[in-house]
C-alpha cells in the first residue's frame, strides 16, 4: 500500500521471465482486479485510523530477460 495525496494506492507487482504466457501484466485478469478491490476493502477494515477518499489498484510488471529487468508500471487498473 502507498500514498498519493489523499488516496491510497494497492500495488500487484507481477514477475514473469518470458511472454509465452502473455507475459507479466497479463496475470492480472479481471477475476484478479476483483480479489485485489475485496483484499483492498479487507485491508482498510483490518485499519480504521487509515481514511482515503480515493482508492487505486495499480500494477508493477517485471519482465525478466537474461540478466536484465524491464518494469513496466500500470497505472490505474482499478
Amino acid at each position: 500500500m502507498a500514498r498519493e495525496g489523499k488516496r491510497l494506492v494497492f500495488v500487484e507487482v507481477k514477475t514473469r521471465r518470458g511472454t509465452r504466457q502473455g507475459g507479466p501484466a497479463a496475470a492480472v485478469t479481471p477475476a484478479k482486479v476483483l480479489r485485489l478491490r475485496l483484499l483492498a476493502g479487507a485491508w482498510l477494515r483490518a485499519h480504521p485510523g487509515e481514511r482515503a477518499q480515493q482508492l487505486r489498484i495499480d500494477v508493477i510488471a517485471i519482465l525478466i530477460r537474461g540478466d536484465r529487468a524491464v518494469l513496466h508500471y500500470i497505472e490505474g487498473v482499478a
